[in-house]
């Protein structure tokens, strides 16, 4: 079970040390060890509410700064102008330094955690799921299909030159039944203008009728989902 070593608010030793060098408007990097050691002592001895185990732990901090402090005072002039002296203060204030920042990135991360608990997200779905499937009905109006035809033609016309050439042979109605019927596969919908292979006027006429003729003998079934929709033709 993890314990949570508190004393007035403070999260530990180095919270309160940095609490109290602070306060007092101290440099980190260079502490007044006597005036630090003196307040810290008094927090731990007015806090009559701290178990064993938590005053221990602080009490390791106390003995530390007591430590700190007897070094300072044993230490002359001559010892600190020596190259290799090193302030018995500086890993303290590295510690300090380094739980600091610490602090400061977690007041951070928990202000974020805590609008980002503002925030409500969805898992992607399949959009597949949201489009309709197409509900074709069986064409009843020769009208439309007329327009579709007409449309169609326009098309055509737009994009490739009429065809001029003399054809004396014509264009058999029966043999565009034939190339209909095979091009059509039964149980599957085909676009009504994918059946126009030619843009001439006599194969869309001839193909027009063949169609009509096709769906009057109930070769094929003319469908479309609504109007101004695409249009289908299907084998039956």
């Amino acid at each position: 079970m993890d314990i949570e070593f508190s004393v007035n608010d403070f999260q530990g030793p180095l919270d309160l040390l940095l609490h109290l060098i602070k306060s007092k408007k101290m440099d980190i990097m260079d502490i007044q060890i006597d005036v630090i050691t003196k307040e810290y002592m008094e927090v731990i001895n007015n806090s009559y509410k701290l178990n064993l185990e938590v005053t221990s732990f602080y009490l390791v901090m106390a003995s530390e700064l007591i430590e700190i402090k007897s070094k300072l005072l044993l230490n002359d002039k001559q010892e600190e102008e020596k190259d290799d002296y090193e302030d018995p203060r500086l890993d303290l204030a590295r510690r300090l330094i380094e739980y600091d920042c610490y602090k400061e990135i977690s007041e951070t991360l928990k202000d974020k955690s805590y609008k980002r608990s503002e925030i409500y997200t969805k898992l992607p779905e399949n959009r597949d799921n949201y489009i309709e499937e197409e509900n074709l009905e069986q064409l009843g109006n020769i009208d439309d299909l007329v327009k579709a035809m007409i449309n169609f033609i326009k098309l055509k016309d737009s994009k490739k030159p009429k065809n001029t050439k003399i054809n004396n042979t014509g264009i058999s109605i029966k043999q565009r039944r034939l190339e209909i019927k095979s091009k059509l596969k039964k149980g599957e919908k085909t676009k009504f203008i994918s059946l126009f292979d030619v843009a001439s006027y006599e194969y869309i006429v001839a193909t027009f009728i063949a169609i009509l003729e096709m769906a009057k003998e109930k070769e094929l079934v003319i469908s479309q989902s609504k109007n101004f929709s695409m249009i289908y033709c299907e084998a039956l």
